[in-house]
C-alpha cells in the first residue's frame, strides 16, 4: 500500500509549486488535478516531468469534473469534451502516469429531471466514454471512474456507476468518504477496487470536507480493514484541501493499516 496526495491542496499556485510543495513533505505517489485553472499547458508538463525526475515520483492524473460533460446531447460540445479529455490523456502519458481517474458527466441527471429517458443518456454516456478508456489504455493508462455522492453527478448513482464501469472495462477509483456519505460501502466493496481516495468528511452532516482524516467522522479503521481482508496494495491518494492536513492523516493512515 503506497500512500500519496492530490495537488487539490495547492490549487491556488501553479501546478509546479503544487508538486514540489508535496515532494518536499515526502510525498513521492502524487495525484495531479487536471481542472481549471490546472489545466495543464505543455509547459506545465514539461515543469513537472523535470520534478518527477528529480524527486522519483510515481504520477497518476485527476480528469476534469467541472468542466466535462461526456455524453451530451449538443454535438459541439461532445467534441469540445473529446479534445479536453485527449488533452488530459496527453499530460498523463507524458507524465509517465498510472491512472487517470474521472467523474461522471452532470449532462445525463439534469437531463433525465426533465423528461429524457435515462437510459438513453447511459448509451450516450458509455459510447463517448469508450473512446476515452481505450485512447488511455493505448497509452499505458489505467482509466479508473469515481464514485461520487452528488445527486448531479451520474456517478452518484450506483446502478448508473456500475453499468459504466462493467460496460466500459474502466476500473474503480474508490472514494472512501463519497461512498459513506451515499451510503453505498456494501454495493462499492462488489466492485475490487484498483485506485483509493481519502480525505475525512461529516457523514452526519452530509458535508464532503475533504479535511484531515480525525476532523469528520468517516471511520477509516472500518475501511483500512475492509481494503486490507481484500488484499488492497496499490495506491491510497489523500485528497485535501488544506496542504497542513497531509502529513498527520499519512500518519493516521499509516496507523490504522497496521493495527487492522
Amino acid at each position: 500500500m503506497q500512500i500519496g496526495a492530490s495537488t487539490l491542496c495547492g490549487m491556488r499556485g501553479t501546478p509546479r509549486q503544487a508538486v514540489e510543495a508535496l515532494a518536499k513533505r515526502g510525498f513521492i505517489v502524487i495525484e495531479v488535478v487536471f481542472e481549471s485553472p490546472h489545466l495543464l499547458s505543455s509547459r506545465d508538463v514539461a515543469d513537472l516531468s523535470r520534478l518527477g525526475r528529480e524527486y522519483g515520483l510515481d504520477y497518476s492524473v485527476h480528469g476534469p469534473w467541472l468542466t466535462h460533460n461526456l455524453g451530451h446531447t449538443d454535438v459541439e460540445v461532445r467534441r469540445m469534451n473529446s479534445r479536453l479529455f485527449s488533452r488530459c490523456i496527453q499530460a498523463a502519458v507524458r507524465l509517465r502516469a498510472t491512472h487517470l481517474v474521472t467523474h461522471g458527466s452532470r449532462m445525463q441527471n439534469l437531463y433525465k429531471n426533465v423528461g429524457f429517458q435515462k437510459h438513453g443518456l447511459l448509451d450516450d454516456f458509455v459510447r463517448e466514454i469508450m473512446p476515452v478508456v481505450r485512447e488511455a489504455a493505448n497509452k499505458g493508462v489505467r482509466l479508473v471512474c469515481e464514485n461520487t455522492h452528488s445527486g448531479s453527478d451520474t456517478f452518484s448513482d450506483f446502478e448508473t456507476f456500475s453499468k459504466v464501469v462493467k460496460a466500459t472495462g474502466a476500473g474503480l477509483c474508490l472514494d472512501i468518504a463519497h461512498a459513506d456519505l451515499a451510503n453505498q460501502r456494501k454495493e462499492l466493496l462488489s466492485i475490487t477496487p484498483e485506485y483509493v481516495h481519502a480525505a475525512d468528511a461529516d457523514i452526519l452532516d452530509h458535508q464532503d470536507l475533504h479535511c484531515r482524516i480525525g476532523r469528520g467522522n468517516v471511520n477509516f479503521k472500518w475501511w483500512m480493514g475492509a481494503l486490507k481482508r481484500r488484499g488492497y496494495d496499490e495506491k491510497i491518494i489523500l485528497e485535501m484541501v488544506k496542504v497542513g492536513d497531509l502529513d498527520s492523516s499519512r500518519k493516521a493512515l499509516l496507523n490504522l493499516w497496521n493495527h487492522v
